[in-house]
């Protein structure tokens, strides 16, 4: 049903529908999300003025761009929660550290190198 939109994006009506089921945005997968959004609204009725009238200058669309926002920072933070800057302590290629393991606390010491050079 979402790309038969497109053969009929002329239409009035057709933004409506649009908007309708950009509506449901919190309740659809990221696939269908990502499709509405890049494929039928930015590329199939991105040209038609009605589009601008009723789908892109509606509230809906802000509300959209703050949940996309908020969606990115959650994978974000799931990436960062599953190697959290204190424990990537991998080394920068062409670079060793012999103080580390000279002073007895090889994995403390590398831990606070690690954390610095990501600071």
């Amino acid at each position: 049903p979402v790309d038969f939109l497109s053969s009929v994006k002329s239409h009035r009506a057709a933004s409506l529908v649009l908007r309708r089921l950009l509506a449901t945005y919190e309740s659809l997968d990221r696939a269908a999300l990502c499709h509405l959004l890049e494929r039928v609204l930015l590329e199939e009725f991105r040209d038609e003025q009605h589009c601008l009238e009723l789908v892109l200058s509606n509230s809906l669309t802000q509300d959209i761009i703050v949940f996309c926002r908020i969606s990115t920072r959650e994978v974000s933070q799931t990436q960062n929660d599953l190697c959290p800057a204190s424990t990537c302590t991998a080394p920068i290629v062409g670079e060793s550290d012999g103080n580390a393991v000279a002073s007895g606390n090889a994995d403390s010491d590398s831990s606070e190198i690690g954390l610095a050079r990501l600071l």
